[in-house]
């Protein structure tokens, strides 16, 4: 995220990375919702390693959204504070640590 502000120049671009970023995140859920549904309804699909996929779609789909509603909020609103990167990283990593 600190990654956007340093290049103060392509402001201009902004808006359509936000789209661009929006487009992506939106393919992701759809994604995950499909994998999602998938499982829950084919009884075949209902052993234990599909169990461990749907906590990996989850877990993507938290990650996902916080990342990515960041990263479209910096490119529309340039809104941005350390404390809220350091937050974010600390999330990030907490879920990591209990995902295994």
């Amino acid at each position: 995220i600190l990654l956007f502000m340093s290049f103060s120049r392509l402001n201009v671009f902004y808006p359509e990375l936000a789209i661009f970023l929006l487009v992506v995140y939106l393919m992701i859920l759809i994604g995950k919702l499909l994998t999602l549904t998938l499982v829950a309804t084919d009884p075949k699909l209902q052993s234990a390693m599909y169990i461990f996929v749907i906590n990996l779609a989850l877990t993507d789909t938290v990650i996902s959204t916080s990342a990515f509603a960041k990263m479209i909020a910096v490119c529309l609103w340039n809104d941005i504070a350390i404390s809220q990167c350091v937050s974010s990283k600390n999330g990030v990593c907490w879920l990591q640590q209990h995902d295994h």
